[in-house]
């Protein structure tokens, strides 16, 4: 007979039961018995942890068993090992045997130091009650604490407010209440009447009330420079056909929904006239925005150069062009006599032209234009100050830096004589970086028109009589980087990327001849002796400066060769071809001089006299050379080219600024000095002996590097200059 029902067990919730431990084997008679008697009891006791079952019942049907549900809960981690004990009631009873199954922790049953699992449970939850009741004090202390400081200091809120709050008059008598306060309570009111009696007697709180009463005087703000008004471009409206698919054109047609076939093919034919005007339109538009990207070749009148004017500018730009045409500044130029010079006289010289440096100051600026500057020419008009510009879009900005208000008006409003007038003229094409004008150079004959060299390959001249820009020369496989002029105004000089020099005789037209002078690397400077225009200047990437004969270059062997499409293109020499000639009869006579920096050369001019040569190097040093009129007047190379004074100069202006290049001032009856940018933002005046003779500067109005500068060609109080923002400054006396 077996018997499933609950058994006494040891609980593990902290009641004291009976453990299992003590109990080896019953009968189920026995136990039948000790279940009807205390049926009552047992079953109120907890879920025994330990359960009696039938041996045979295991046996037929083990895996209905749960016995791992009978592990301990301290030992829930380690796996049972089942033990069975078996107790028979009597030799004569066939009844099946009662089995205990008890569960053990790899542990043997007859182990007696194993730990009471009530005992310790009991231990921990003593310990847990005394723990929070320890918890429940601290925290009725800590908040005893808080309340208490919380009101005290409402207490000592409350009654100094009123305190200083209330007037003399109003003030209740606290004397009574003296005894009541602490000494330090006592103490600090004692201070507090001290202090105000003290500032009673000096008068402070009434001069006090004096100073809120008077009104305060309001701040004059600094007003702006007044700007000229930017006018926005109108964008005209873009009527391009879309293109669309097949489907979509086909939903933008009404298709009636019993189409015939006849209707259906017909609307197939207009659906592919459509996409042949499409595409036809497509190509022509896409051909357009090719040849927008590409150098203007035609002349361009003066509408299409000022395609941004509107009619004040217009009316504006004529009368700068009048003044401009009216007269003829032809170049002037130095001699070599005397060819010894006269101490005194050039020690006077520089005298005054120190007093004429101090005098300037920053008397005009404006943004004239909107890329970064590039290059600059000073126009000789004496009358008005107007500077050429061309800035890293191919634009030419031209700046009449003092023009009155008399001048230009517009509309009534207070014009700006701080930033004079500018326009814009766009001969170079795109407008993009791929049309940095490179130099630019007034026409020594008479300064009617400019020659400009740009990155998009062309040499062009703008000529302000007749309004018209004409392309002089084209190089379609290097950038053009500096121009110069011979001073008769017929012939120049072009310099390029690929080491070429070209030359360009205005009166044979447009054909031209080139040297290879470099192993390909850039010349990035060209410069014509304006005293013997057949003695030019080269200044190169290859860390050389050289001076050449064209007389003698002129001699050298060329090729012609055709262009991809066929035609002929200029006489070239090459760097064999002159080397080779270098070493042969009169070769030598072709090269004058040269000197190696240690790093790449930026610039090297000649001065207006023609004797002195400047240059400027990425080595950091400004080289200065004065050479005898007597050696330049012989036929041959120079028997020493070394130069008489260097100068420490930081020339490394990186990526967005600039390339610095020192230029002499073109005025034959001032003392011989050239200006250059300084990465300390002014603008250096430079002696020929290396000396500084000033530093233009103004802290308040200027915060870029002054990298491209300039002086006027016959006025000495005068300098521009002009920085990577387009933002361009003009030096001159203040009383003028």
């Amino acid at each position: 007979m077996t018997h499933s029902g609950p058994l006494p067990s040891t609980s593990y919730n902290g009641a004291n039961t009976q453990g299992w431990d003590s109990v080896s084997s019953l009968s189920s008679g026995s136990t039948a018995a000790l279940l009807s008697e205390n049926e009552s009891l047992i079953g109120s006791l907890p879920r025994p942890t330990e359960q009696l079952v039938n041996s045979n019942t295991l046996k037929r049907a083990p895996a209905q068993l749960d016995l791992f549900n009978f592990i301990p809960p301290h030992a829930a981690a380690q796996r049972p090992r089942l033990v069975y004990q078996n107790s028979r009631r009597d030799s004569e009873d066939d009844e099946s045997t009662l089995i205990y199954v008890r569960a053990k922790v790899n542990q043997s049953p007859d182990m007696a130091s194993e730990p009471d699992p009530v005992a310790s449970m009991n231990k921990l939850g003593q310990s847990l009650k005394k723990r929070a009741h320890i918890m429940d004090c601290i925290i009725d202390i800590f908040l005893y604490i808080f309340e208490q400081c919380m009101f005290g200091l409402l207490h000592l809120y409350t009654r100094d407010f009123f305190t200083t709050r209330s007037s003399p008059q109003q003030q209740p008598d606290n004397s009574c209440h003296m005894d009541q306060l602490t000494e330090y309570e006592r103490a600090r009111a004692a201070n507090i009447a001290a202090n105000q009696s003290l500032l009673a007697q000096m008068g402070i709180k009434d001069a006090k009330q004096e100073m809120s009463q008077t009104p305060s005087t309001p701040t004059v703000k600094k007003e702006k420079p007044v700007q000229p008004r930017k006018r926005k471009a109108e964008v005209p409206p873009d009527n391009t056909p879309r293109r669309q698919s097949r489907r979509l054109r086909s939903s933008a047609l009404a298709i009636p929904p019993n189409e015939t076939r006849a209707q259906r093919q017909k609307r197939e034919a207009e659906e592919a006239k459509l996409q042949r005007e499409a595409e036809k339109e497509a190509e022509r538009q896409a051909a357009e925005e090719r040849l927008a990207k590409m150098p203007r070749h035609q002349d361009l009148e003066f509408e299409t150069l000022a395609e941004g004017f509107d009619e004040e500018d217009t009316n504006t730009w004529d009368t700068l062009q009048s003044a401009l045409v009216k007269n003829k500044y032809k170049q002037r130029v130095g001699s070599w006599t005397p060819e010894l010079t006269d101490e005194k006289r050039m020690e006077r010289d520089k005298d005054e032209l120190v007093a004429e440096l101090k005098k300037l100051s920053l008397v005009s600026r404006a943004k004239v234009c909107k890329e970064r500057v590039y290059s600059i020419a000073y126009h000789p008009i004496t009358t008005k100050d107007v500077i050429f510009f061309g800035d890293k879009a191919g634009t030419i900005g031209i700046w009449d830096a003092r023009a009155t208000p008399d001048d230009h008006e517009d509309d009534g409003e207070k014009p700006s004589t701080e930033d004079g007038r500018y326009w814009s003229l766009q001969p170079h094409w795109p407008k993009t970086s791929k049309s940095s004008i490179s130099s630019i150079r007034i026409n020594p004959r008479d300064a009617h028109s400019i020659f400009t060299s740009s990155y998009d390959g062309t040499l062009r001249v703008t000529d302000f009589v007749s309004g018209i820009s004409k392309e002089l020369a084209y190089t379609e496989d290097y950038l053009p980087s500096s121009v110069d002029l011979v001073p008769n105004g017929h012939e120049l000089w072009m310099s390029d990327s690929g080491g070429c020099v070209q030359h360009l005789d205005m009166r044979e037209g447009s054909r031209s001849r080139r040297w290879q002078l470099t192993a390909k690397e850039k010349i990035g400077c060209v410069s014509v002796n304006p005293v013997a225009p057949h003695l030019l200047l080269t200044a190169s990437n290859n860390r050389t400066m050289r001076m050449w004969d064209a007389r003698y270059l002129k001699k050298v062997g060329f090729t012609s060769e055709k262009s991809e499409d066929g035609d002929p293109r200029e006489p070239e020499s090459s760097w064999e071809d002159v080397d080779g000639y270098l070493n042969t009869g009169d070769g030598p006579k072709c090269l004058w001089g040269e000197w190696i920096h240690r790093q790449s050369v930026s610039s090297a001019y000649w001065d207006i006299s023609g004797r002195r040569i400047v240059s400027t190097s990425y080595d950091d040093t400004l080289r200065v050379w004065d050479v005898r009129p007597n050696a330049l007047k012989q036929n041959g190379p120079l028997k020493s080219f070394r130069p008489a004074t260097e100068i420490k100069h930081n020339c490394q202006t990186g990526r967005w600024v600039t390339i610095l290049r020192a230029r002499w001032s073109d005025n034959p009856g001032a003392y011989p000095h050239f200006t250059i940018g300084n990465m300390a933002q002014s603008l250096d005046v430079v002696g020929y002996n290396g000396e500084v003779l000033a530093k233009l500067t103004n802290r308040e109005k200027i915060s870029a590097v002054q990298a491209v500068t300039a002086s006027h060609p016959s006025i000495v109080a005068r300098a521009v200059s002009g920085n990577a923002s387009g933002r361009c400054v003009l030096w001159a006396p203040e009383d003028l």
